[in-house]
């Protein structure tokens, strides 16, 4: 199952949960395209099956909107036409004051119980006598498809080690849409990849043998959240107290477990805009840098 769309499914589950919510509609939207671990089609009917069942004698009418345009999106968020919005941190980065402006609260869906943070690992097979990252060019790279923050730290690497254009780098960069890139890595079938630090941590703790031929050639700092569930200001205070009081509802109910371990996470938190800060300096690093070069 697609983990956007049992992502979705959770928070109208949660929602779905609260016996004292009256008959309204709650629109969430979210992009289509970045998500596509599985046959979109068949994703979407499944998520649906599941949420008429578990939703059906709720308050709530939880009414889910694929866009494949992130300018509607977006634009329909900011109009109000939208109550949740779901993102990755890249997309959210893209329109932050568009978003930020329309938004009241910031769930997100922590991969790890203790870090709210990963790093972003450049992660090489020894074998391939990497030692800086200009030895990366000739080289065969791959990334998690759609993993956007993956792919601005290392082109970010790039522009610094480099001083030239990244195009020819970065259009060879192989990417992958189901599995871990680590053991396309481990196996030589690729030299480098990008990760962040909770796949590699968890990787090796259930392979130790991973770090026989594996190493970390570069790391950022802990600045990578995961998935973002925003809440838009035309909830009112009402509103927004039954999301509340839903999601302490949810956290105590047992069927959290099974929907966390599908979606890759193990705690929902609230997010502070400016707890993205060192994110967001790279992104902008990345989009000053790609300006000056990739003329």
């Amino acid at each position: 199952m697609n983990k956007l769309f049992i992502m979705i499914f959770c928070t109208a589950f949660i929602f779905s949960q609260n016996i004292f919510a009256d008959s309204k509609l709650t629109k969430v939207g979210y992009l289509s395209e970045i998500y596509a671990d599985l046959k979109y089609k068949n994703s979407k009917s499944a998520l649906r099956i599941w949420i008429e069942d578990i939703t059906k004698d709720a308050g709530i009418n939880v009414q889910l909107i694929t866009y494949e345009s992130y300018d509607k999106l977006v634009s329909d968020y900011v109009n109000g036409k939208l109550q949740i919005l779901a993102v990755n941190p890249y997309h959210y980065l893209e329109k932050e004051k568009k978003i930020n402006n329309q938004t009241n609260i910031i769930w997100d869906l922590q991969r790890s119980k203790d870090e709210k943070f990963q790093k972003l690992y450049v992660v090489v097979n020894k074998n391939s006598k990497i030692e800086k990252i200009s030895d990366l060019k000739n080289k065969k790279i791959i990334i998690k498809k759609n993993n956007y923050m993956a792919r601005v730290f290392l082109e970010t690497l790039y522009f610094k080690s480099e001083k030239n254009s990244s195009k020819a780098f970065m259009s060879k960069i192989d990417t992958l849409e189901k599995g871990t890139v680590l053991l396309k890595t481990f196996f030589g079938k690729h030299d480098a990849c990008i990760v962040d630090s909770y796949e590699y941590e968890v990787m090796l703790e259930l392979n130790p043998a991973l770090s026989q031929k594996l190493k970390i050639l570069k790391s950022s700092e802990n600045m990578l959240n995961n998935h973002m569930i925003l809440f838009s200001k035309n909830n009112n205070e009402e509103t927004m107290e039954i999301y509340r009081k839903t999601l302490d509802k949810f956290l105590t109910d047992v069927r959290k477990n099974d929907l966390f371990d599908l979606i890759k996470t193990n705690k929902i938190s609230l997010l502070k805009v400016d707890e993205l800060e060192k994110l967001r300096n790279l992104y902008l690093l990345n989009k000053k840098l790609k300006k000056k070069y990739n003329k």
